[in-house]
């Protein structure tokens, strides 16, 4: 077998005796028996053991499960987007109160964290991209 997968190990887990000794003990433990060993400490383990569950789960409630986490990746991305949104409104807002006071691009930048070509856009009048597009 070597010869043919020189960089794999096969390990026969129906030989384990079940006492997980060391970290990869827990891993052959885990394999073996579906269900991780008590006080365990191997990296990874407990994410594999959420990943086994939900692979377990019956397809009607996995599929309800992956929905739920879906929605809420897309209930985060949509507050993200929102904040730096507002940040950059927030920004621009500054920028265009310190352009009107007549302060330098340098001195503008500082103050906001905007690019000099974003204060450049501000004092032709233009909007910013992420001002451009509707909430």
């Amino acid at each position: 077998v070597a010869d043919i997968f020189p960089k794999y190990y096969i390990l026969n887990v129906n030989n384990f005796n079940d006492i997980a000794q060391d970290t990869l003990d827990e891993w052959i433990y885990f394999l073996k028996n579906s269900e991780i060993p008590k006080d365990c400490k191997a990296k990874g383990l407990k994410s594999a053991s959420e990943k086994l569950r939900i692979d377990q789960l019956p397809e009607a409630e996995r599929k309800a499960y992956q929905r739920e986490r879906e929605y809420k990746w897309w209930e985060r991305d949509i507050l993200e987007t929102a904040q730096r949104k507002a940040v950059v409104k927030a920004q621009a807002d500054t920028a265009r109160i310190l352009i009107g006071l007549g302060h330098d691009d340098q001195l503008i930048q500082t103050a906001t964290k905007l690019s000099l070509e974003q204060i450049e856009a501000l004092r032709a009048g233009e909007l910013l991209d992420e001002e451009k597009t509707k909430d």
